[in-house]
């Protein structure tokens, strides 16, 4: 397939591009739901319907990835 020959171009680039993990920002310690919440509470409450706007918090909150240099080819390798 396809993606077998553009994953690996993909990240190689992607190395290229972005500065060492090791000088990067940490995600450890930060309670990723009250992030991802936060961050998008005011795209949801502005587009959403006030009935729905918790059920459509709960589902993205875990829903979303936060790529970051250092964890971007793994997650990159885990998706299909």
């Amino acid at each position: 397939m396809m993606y077998r020959v553009l994953l690996p171009a993909l990240i190689a680039e992607i190395r290229r591009r972005v500065p060492d993990p090791a000088l990067s920002p940490t995600l450890e310690g930060l309670d990723m739901v009250a992030y991802t919440r936060a961050k998008i509470s005011p795209m949801v409450r502005g587009l959403f319907p006030r009935v729905e706007q918790d059920t459509v918090l709960a589902v993205l909150e875990r829903s979303v990835v936060v790529l970051t240099p250092a964890n971007i080819e793994g997650v990159l390798r885990s998706c299909m």
